[in-house]
């Protein structure tokens, strides 16, 4: 890696030396890596404008979690050490755990059934250190599990991040309606469910046609969508801050996704910011072909954040990981410091947040940075829908969604762009209360 320098493309190519001192010819890795920073909580709360006293705790009543499926556990241990190498202090509150965990098992198996929850707990706690968290633990089942259990529990976390999501046509409609009543439930009981789109781009890790495939929950218009975005050197005053989606072109070692809904229609909220984006790709000739996504449909992503370069204590050792996983708590931790504003001043909590978020961006768009360069076409690399995985880093690329300078305020990758913490605190504290319209 001699000559390599930050934001700057590289070709690679890669070899295995054994024990016994013998080595593979070297192969070609197929896809471009860009080496960036790695992210830090001190540089995710710097570039997303989070003021060093900033860190929750002023409402004894807020709190946020990540739910986890698929039998995924953390390590307290872990987690402690995570933040004693970031230098922060341990929460006041500890991690309160809702459902089963079994911390062996980060120990084992390289990690294996950790690397999710560990990603999602480490960094909502890192982004808002005295906001009390919770690792709620679905033992069986998928959403309506969990969300069942919501239903029977009389105090819940006003925000839960969902890294978690299927390709919408694999979810039957029957449990789509009854999973969107109880989204709908938790809007009306004041609480922000906030879901990435994935790692596999515009199809979702699905075949490239006819259509492409949108991502359940992110689809929904009660969850609020996160894409990923990654650090680069921009015309922001010459800054290092995330205007970039991670791409696997781009260098980030995945896609994120970010598309339009074939099952719901586009809420009246986002219409206009949609529609604006629509009109100039289509001027731009940036769009895919018509017949391969639904114009009308519900739009995501709603916002995009830091997912590229992520560092983890993953069984006792130091992991990078990156992925919309990152972005998902990241965001929900600035909502729960929002929340602690609002908390503490006897105000309800933001809940059902979307359109509030475009209300905000239309009426006073410095509150978001834009996400204004990326495309996302392509698998993470090694996927190949229905298939044997591919080799040497090689993608499947689809007919995607692009982002540029001139497509405006609102893209599918990015969203409304990265969230400033204290222009929307600004903007929450002195302006009319955001009102739940559905």
């Amino acid at each position: 890696m001699n000559g390599a320098s930050d934001y700057s493309p590289l070709q690679v190519s890669v070899k295995a030396k054994f024990d016994d001192g013998s080595e593979t010819d070297r192969i070609p890795y197929l896809s471009t890596i860009i080496p960036v920073p790695f992210a830090t909580p001190q540089l995710v709360r710097h570039i997303y404008h989070v003021p060093q006293e900033a860190n929750g705790g002023k409402a004894a009543n807020n709190s946020v979690a990540v739910v986890e499926f698929d039998q995924q556990d953390y390590s307290p241990a872990d987690l402690e050490d995570f933040l004693k190498m970031h230098d922060l202090p341990k929460p006041d509150v500890p991690v309160r755990l809702v459902g089963p965990n079994n911390a062996s098992t980060c120990f084992e198996d390289g990690g294996e059934a950790c690397g999710e929850s560990t990603l999602d707990i480490q960094w909502v706690v890192a982004v808002a250190p005295q906001v009390p968290a919770v690792f709620w633990s679905v033992d069986q089942g998928f959403l309506l599990s969990w969300l069942m259990e919501l239903s029977n529990t009389s105090s819940i976390p006003q925000v839960f991040s969902v890294s978690y999501g299927e390709p919408e046509g694999e979810v039957g409609m029957k449990t789509v309606q009854r999973v969107e009543v109880e989204f709908m439930k938790l809007a009306a009981r004041g609480v922000t469910v906030i879901s990435t789109s994935g790692d596999l781009g515009a199809s979702d890790g699905q075949s490239c046609g006819p259509r492409l495939t949108a991502d359940y929950p992110s689809s929904s218009k009660f969850t609020t969508s996160l894409g990923a975005t990654m650090l680069a050197r921009d015309s922001y005053g010459g800054q290092t801050v995330d205007t970039k989606a991670c791409s696997v072109p781009g260098g980030a070692g995945f896609t994120t996704g970010g598309m339009f809904s074939d099952i719901f229609p586009r809420p009246r909220w986002q219409e206009d910011s949609v529609q604006e984006y629509l009109s100039r790709a289509d001027q731009g000739g940036i769009l895919p072909k018509d017949d391969s996504f639904n114009r009308t449909g519900r739009a995501y992503n709603d916002v995009g954040a830091l997912g590229s370069n992520i560092p983890i204590i993953l069984g006792g050792e130091l992991h990078i990981t990156g992925g919309t996983s990152a972005s998902g708590p990241i965001f929900a931790a600035l909502v729960a410091l929002l929340n602690d504003e609002l908390l503490s001043r006897g105000r309800p909590s933001l809940g059902f947040i979307n359109p509030w978020l475009y209300r905000v961006a239309r009426n006073h768009p410095f509150a978001f940075r834009g996400v204004i360069r990326g495309e996302n076409s392509c698998t993470e690399p090694g996927y190949l829908f229905n298939q044997s995985s591919l080799p040497n880093g090689q993608s499947t690329c689809c007919d995607g969604f692009k982002a540029t300078f001139n497509t405006g305020q609102w893209n599918p990758l990015g969203g409304l762009g990265a969230p400033l913490f204290d222009r929307l605190v600004g903007v929450l504290l002195n302006g009319p209360p955001p009102h739940r319209q559905h």
